[in-house]
């Protein structure tokens, strides 16, 4: 007999069951059942499947499943109740066959059958207080995503359960404001980036050096959380988020600093929560916190460093300056930071290659609000985005930054065929890289995107060489590494590839979504097909490019049944899909390597429609 082996891990579980299950067997067994069945072969199974969860098991009037994402496991919830509320409109409430749901985020125990511990109890008890229809969370579930647009929550109030010593605080999840999907439904890897929250200009992240790294790294450490906008208009908090994701780039750009990934940063936008605690939770040394308050052309800065532990401010100051001034007060805080932490100043990394006058500073600004609307992910943002970054570097020619950017737009659009020439837009991408890196040449955000550019035109070598300047130029980037690995990758260096991925992991403990769909893609190409499964699955940005690529790693282990539901539900999502085009993205080097995806698609159901 073998041994029994048990894992324990952090996970969303959602529990759900039939309310008055046993008043409606005795009304009608076979009307329930059919109902119950139905439900989890057109709504359930689709939904679990489109937010990357695992069915852990059904039960007679229920099932229990697992996400490794707070936020899918909600958005799986939501679509259920509103589509099997879809089915129900007209039908009299003594026959309706409806769910109750209960989510909460916890440890848990797993095998390969089942998952244990108070993390799934919690969520089956949280389930029964729900209301039938309804979706109940827990104080765990409600942190982390109450600050999300896509949901909306009430107080559902303090309440006793069997086996939890202490009442529980609950969540009600408002039906009525939900949209059906929770991310953009991305098809290409620009796409996937977007919607994880990689941003033109600033596309690549700072590293998070952070666990076991940090602890046996004796550089300092720091993190930039964001800065609040004081101001009395909301929509000014672009302004205040570009400068954190500024100074988060530039701190970067210095080998003897650890600092926190923008990703990571973010999560803590809008929270209150003590210096102590961030420190305990990122094990950093150092917090960079601030304000902005902008009128017209006037901005007033104030950032402060803390020591993280003690919670003992080293450093403050105020800048009242226009517009104009913006990037010398980035560069000033920077200095200031870098001197205090690690007793030097590198100014020769810190020379910018140019000044900023009034027309630049509106071309900061133009650039500012356009990443905002990129980040949307429609082919109308898109086209609104692009004309902020012209028209900014029409005031600006020498705004590099505004260069990369148009190059992100048109990537997109070719990526996602908003563009009726798809290859005249990658032309214009890749000129625009080219008059980027021209521009400022020491700009490894400038090298990134035409390294994108060229491996979206299968032009390997070209792109190979860009990534190798993006590492050279900060070495402290791991989304360098992750999209130099996936370069390789497609070039056919699988090795290489998987030693330069596995070098940005290390450097991140919360990776975006992407990164798990980046190494899924080198699993598949070189037929590790459950490990390929395993990172699609640990995405948290669920895209319809994620599910293509899940549907052809079932397909090729025989799990048919998943493999067609992942399918489905990509083609649903993806109407009008079409087979040459979404090859003619696929950037293979190797005929061999395209052989093999084409035959995956094929045998998904996703391959042409006469195949010879």
């Amino acid at each position: 007999m073998s041994d029994l082996t048990y894992s324990r891990t952090l996970a969303a579980v959602l529990a759900a069951d039939i309310a008055g299950y046993s008043r409606l067997m005795q009304q009608d067994e076979d009307a329930t059942m059919a109902a119950w069945w139905s439900y989890r072969r057109e709504i359930v199974d689709p939904a679990v499947a489109a937010n990357l969860g695992r069915i852990v098991k059904l039960t007679g009037d229920g099932f229990l499943v697992e996400f490794s994402s707070v936020a899918s496991a909600v958005a799986a919830a939501v679509r259920i109740q509103a589509e099997i509320a879809q089915r129900l409109i007209g039908v009299p409430v003594q026959e309706r066959v409806e769910f109750r749901i209960g989510i909460n985020l916890g440890d848990i125990l797993k095998d390969d059958k089942d998952i244990y511990g108070d993390g799934v109890n919690l969520a089956a008890r949280i389930e029964a207080l729900a209301e039938p229809g309804g979706i109940w969370v827990s104080s765990s579930v409600y942190e982390q995503v109450r600050n999300r647009n896509e949901f909306a929550l009430e107080d559902a109030g303090l309440h006793n359960v069997n086996t939890i010593s202490q009442p529980v605080q609950t969540w009600r999840v408002k039906m009525d404001h939900q949209a059906e999907e929770t991310k953009p439904q991305t098809e290409s890897a620009v796409g996937e980036m977007a919607g994880a929250g990689t941003v033109p200009g600033v596309v690549f992240q700072s590293s998070e050096q952070q666990g076991k790294l940090a602890e046996t790294n004796a550089r300092p450490s720091i993190v930039v959380l964001p800065f609040n906008n004081l101001g009395n208009d909301p929509e000014q908090d672009y302004f205040a988020d570009g400068m954190t994701e500024d100074l988060i780039t530039e701190l970067s750009r210095f080998q003897e600093l650890l600092v926190i990934a923008r990703n990571t940063a973010f999560t803590f936008k809008n929270r209150q929560v003590k210096t102590q605690e961030i420190a305990s939770e990122l094990n950093i040394r150092y917090v960079l916190e601030g304000s902005v308050r902008r009128a017209g052309n006037r901005v007033r800065i104030a950032a402060q460093l803390v020591d993280a532990a003690s919670g003992h401010h080293i450093w403050a100051e105020r800048f009242d300056r226009n517009l104009e001034d913006v990037f010398a007060v980035q560069d000033e805080v920077v200095q200031k930071i870098v001197a205090m932490m690690s007793g030097k100043l590198v100014e020769t990394e810190r020379n910018r290659s140019r000044t900023m006058d009034g027309d630049g500073a509106a071309a900061y600004d133009l650039v500012l609000k356009g990443r905002e609307l990129w980040q949307k992910f429609t082919a109308e943002d898109n086209r609104a985005a692009r004309a902020l970054y012209q028209q900014a570097l029409e005031l600006d020619p020498t705004y590099g930054r505004a260069c990369a950017s148009i190059a992100w737009t048109y990537m997109m659009e070719a990526s996602e065929r908003w563009s009726d020439d798809p290859q005249s837009s990658l032309d214009k991408a890749l000129e625009a890289a080219r008059q980027a890196v021209q521009i400022k040449p020491d700009s490894h955000t400038n090298h990134g995107a035409l390294g994108q550019v060229f491996l979206a035109k299968k032009m390997h070598t070209e792109a190979i060489e860009a990534y190798r300047r993006t590492i050279a130029l900060n070495p402290n980037d791991p989304d360098g590494y992750m999209l130099y690995g996936r370069t390789l990758a497609y070039a056919g260096k699988f090795e290489e590839a998987a030693k330069q991925m596995a070098i940005g992991r290390e450097m991140i403990d919360t990776a975006p979504g992407w990164y798990h769909w980046f190494s899924g893609t080198i699993n598949f190409l070189t037929c590790q097909y459950e490990a390929a499964i395993e990172a699609m699955r640990a995405s948290q940005s669920p895209g319809s490019g994620t599910l293509r690529w899940l549907a052809i790693c079932y397909a090729m282990t025989d799990q048919m049944e998943e493999a067609t539901a992942a399918a489905n539900e990509y083609l649903r999502r993806q109407p009008n899909y079409d087979f040459e085009f979404q090859l003619s993205t696929e950037p293979f080097a190797r005929e061999e390597d395209r052989n093999h995806y084409i035959e995956a698609m094929t045998k998904a159901g996703l391959g042409p429609k006469n195949p010879e």
